[in-house]
């Protein structure tokens, strides 16, 4: 577990360990890093990151939790700014995020570490959604299931267009999603 703490100096030591950590991560698996390595990079001492962490997975889930915080900030600006067409309205302000700032994801994909992923896009996406808002069925009723099959699909989509180099522009990825799923649904393909 990490420990969020508002701290001027736990805040500069979590992005210094983090720092190090990433670039240790573009040199050497992730599960091969230790902590000692990470203390040294970081030129911080043991005590300060045991202070702010438990284990080096706690320094990747603080940093995307961070990250996530910093989308969910970034889709609440796109939905109060854009005009809607009535489709797309996750995908497109979701991938034009991370087609600006990928690293940490791309760090993650690499260390195959999806897990971090799936729970701070679950933890986003059940905090964007207002469920009182929501009239009473199937979503409402059993909004886990909701949640997780969207977090699902969404993070899939994401790894697969970080594996592919971000090949195709945000916005086009958004339309070609929404028009396979359309084709899908059309021809009775979906499950």
């Amino acid at each position: 577990m990490y420990r969020k703490i508002n701290d001027k100096r736990a805040v500069l030591s979590q992005k210094l360990i983090y720092k190090a950590l990433a670039d240790i991560m573009h040199e050497k698996e992730f599960e091969k890093i230790t902590i000692t390595e990470v203390v040294e990079k970081a030129e911080v001492a043991r005590s300060t990151f045991y202070r702010n962490f438990d284990n080096l997975h706690d320094v990747l889930k603080l940093a995307t939790d961070q990250l996530f915080e910093e989308l969910a900030k970034s889709i609440k600006e796109y939905y109060a700014s854009e005009k809607f067409d009535g489709h797309q309205l996750f995908l497109k302000p979701f991938l034009r995020f991370f087609y600006e700032d990928s690293e940490l994801i791309e760090l993650l994909v690499h260390a195959r570490y999806y897990e971090v992923l799936l729970d701070a896009m679950g933890n986003m996406y059940a905090n964007l959604i207002d469920k009182d808002s929501l009239s009473d069925g199937e979503i409402t009723e059993h909004f886990g299931y909701f949640v997780a099959s969207r977090k699902n699909l969404a993070i899939s989509i994401l790894v697969e267009w970080i594996k592919n180099g971000k090949d195709i522009l945000p916005d086009d990825l958004a339309e070609v999603i929404y028009t396979q799923f359309q084709e899908a649904y059309e021809r009775n393909v979906l499950m």
